[in-house]
This record gives structure tokens, C-alpha cells and sequence, in this order.
């Protein structure tokens, strides 16, 4: 499919497709189908304490770009303090974790597209399931993000 076959999406602030995870918020920018499933921009507004659990993602590529803010971000085993205007990318399969102590706003890239789906999954869980790793660590298996720790800090997205 053409770049001409698609719809121009011209999106103001919380003009996207917002889901609540967790207490964070993510803003689908730039869906799947905007760019033919080659990418997304979502915007994450991530409050202070966010942890995210330490995972990876075997099929797509995963950048951040943070806005606001700082995170401690660990990515194969690296650590890296990421303030305002840093950019992380992480290839796929390599593990990665997000903390900020203080939270912060990010734009995430996901490459090829297809995690809005997962957003969409964990803002209809339960307080009961998002809670359980177990539960979440089967549900985004199944959206291509692969939990690497028994146990977190966080829960499904932190």
C-alpha cells in the first residue's frame, strides 16, 4: 500500500487514540494503519514512581524520546540516567526496563507498529488482573512483549 492510499491524521494535544494504563497515559499519535503497519507515535505520560517490569519485544524495534522529566532507563543490562531530550533506542529482543522516580512524558516509536492493541487489552483489565504477573506476563506474550522477571516492581506497563 502507497503512502498516497493512506489519510492524512493531523492530531492536537490528546487528539489521539488515549488509553489509561495503569496510572499512566499513553496517546496513540501515529496508529499501525496511519503508516501501513510500519510504525507507531505514542506519547506517554508516565506518573512519578513509574516502573515499567523488565521486558523485551522479539518482533519490533522500540525508541523513546523523553519531553519531561528524567527516567533511569536499563537496557541490556546497560544503565542510563535519560533527561529531557534524550532518545534510547532498543532492537528487538533486547531487554529493557524504565524507571522515574519523579515521571515524565516520552514519545515512543514502536517499529513495525501493532502494540495499540496491547494498550487497548491492559486498560480493560481489572485491578485484580493487572495486579497479577502471572496474567499480564501471558497477555502481552501475546502482543510481543516477553516479561523477564519472575517478579516487579511494576505491574503490566508499571
Amino acid at each position: 500500500m502507497s503512502a498516497m492510499q493512506h489519510e492524512v491524521r493531523l492530531i492536537g494535544p490528546k487528539g489521539g487514540n488515549v488509553y489509561q494504563a495503569g496510572v499512566n497515559e499513553l496517546n496513540i499519535m501515529v496508529r499501525a494503519q496511519d503508516s501501513g503497519g510500519a510504525f507507531e507515535l505514542i506519547e506517554e505520560v508516565c506518573k512519578p514512581g513509574f516502573v515499567s517490569r523488565l521486558h523485551r519485544h522479539n518482533d519490533r524495534s522500540q525508541t523513546f524520546y523523553i519531553v519531561e522529566g528524567d527516567a533511569k532507563v536499563i537496557v541490556g543490562g546497560e544503565n542510563f540516567e535519560a533527561v529531557q531530550g534524550s532518545c534510547v533506542h532498543v532492537p528487538p529482543g533486547v531487554p529493557h526496563q524504565i524507571e522515574s522516580e519523579g515521571g515524565m512524558k516520552m514519545l515512543m516509536v514502536y517499529t513495525p507498529g501493532g502494540m495499540e492493541k496491547l494498550f487497548s487489552a491492559v486498560q480493560d483489565l481489572t485491578p485484580e488482573q493487572a495486579q497479577d504477573p502471572e496474567f499480564t506476563a501471558a497477555l502481552t506474550a501475546s502482543h510481543d512483549t516477553i516479561m523477564m522477571d519472575d517478579e516487579s516492581k511494576g505491574t503490566v506497563l508499571g
